[in-house]
């Protein structure tokens, strides 16, 4: 299920949020219409007209030791055919436009984590930078609810790249510029094992899930808490200990998706059968 925070509950957080199931509904309650099939982790293009999407690379094919590689399509919202725009090898990471410019990323784990441009017409270009597992000892690499290949965004003016660095002391957001230069270090004072950072589409703050380092649970675990982090050291607390993860925010900003499972039980009695 999908859950929805509105900019007025940012500072006063509230006891529920308003849930949108994911499967066939939209936010005004019309039936959700199907866009195209088979689309894996898809991103809005740049131009707001158009998704971006890698094609599921399946299991191993037939040829020995020859895994099958993803692709990189564009399907224009209005319809028409898909265009295949490239090859994403066999462990794609995922997909990032800009907002305000025609720019966008990919990332591929394969073994090292690589990011490339991603022209939205042509295709994969040059490679930007990578990170190898040995650049980052302390990194938690394995984790259970993102792959961290998959755990970065762009910046709405496309210029730089957030990657959140997973230690279990001491939280830490990198600012990667793509043009080159000093990478700029984030600390997340009292916070650990940054993930699902989002940038604000202001490009003032980011979203993130992140652990206190303050306290855990009975059980010796805690849940994250949602957070908002400033350029200039602020954090916010949005939802403390909270199950609903990857916040994603609306394009005017007014709203945050927020991604979590929600069990019911109902009892039905059946009579006259």
């Amino acid at each position: 299920m999908i859950g929805l925070l509105t900019a007025s509950q940012f500072c006063s957080i509230p006891t529920g949020m308003v849930p949108l199931t994911s499967s066939d509904r939209t936010m005004s309650g019309a039936p959700a219409e199907r866009l195209v099939a088979g689309a894996i982790r898809p991103a809005m293009g740049p131009d707001g007209a158009s998704i971006l999407y890698f094609t599921d690379p399946g299991p191993a094919s037939v040829a020995l030791f020859q895994p099958e590689r993803a692709g990189i399509m564009r399907s224009a919202l209005l319809g028409g055919p898909p265009q295949l725009l490239g090859d994403a090898g066999s462990r794609p990471g995922a997909i990032r436009c800009a907002r305000t410019v025609s720019a966008c990323v990919v990332s591929e784990n394969n073994p090292r984590i690589a990011w490339y441009v991603l022209h939205p017409l042509k295709g994969i270009g040059r490679e930007l930078f990578k990170i190898d597992p040995s650049d980052l000892p302390e990194h938690k690499w394995d984790w259970d609810w993102t792959s961290w290949d998959q755990d970065w965004d762009l910046s709405p003016d496309g210029s730089s790249v957030a990657v959140p660095t997973r230690r279990a002391q001491r939280g830490s957001i990198e600012i990667r510029p793509l043009a080159g230069g000093r990478i700029r270090q984030l600390s997340l004072t009292g916070w650990a094992n940054p993930m699902n950072v989002h940038w604000s589409p202001d490009g003032k703050s980011l979203f993130v899930i992140a652990f206190s380092t303050k306290g855990v649970r009975p059980q010796g675990t805690e849940w994250p808490s949602l957070l908002r982090f400033d350029f200039q050291g602020k954090v916010q607390v949005l939802r403390q200990q909270s199950e609903w993860l990857d916040p994603i925010p609306s394009p005017d900003g007014r709203h945050l998706a927020l991604m979590g499972q929600v069990t019911t039980r109902n009892v039905w009695m059946l009579e006259n059968f």
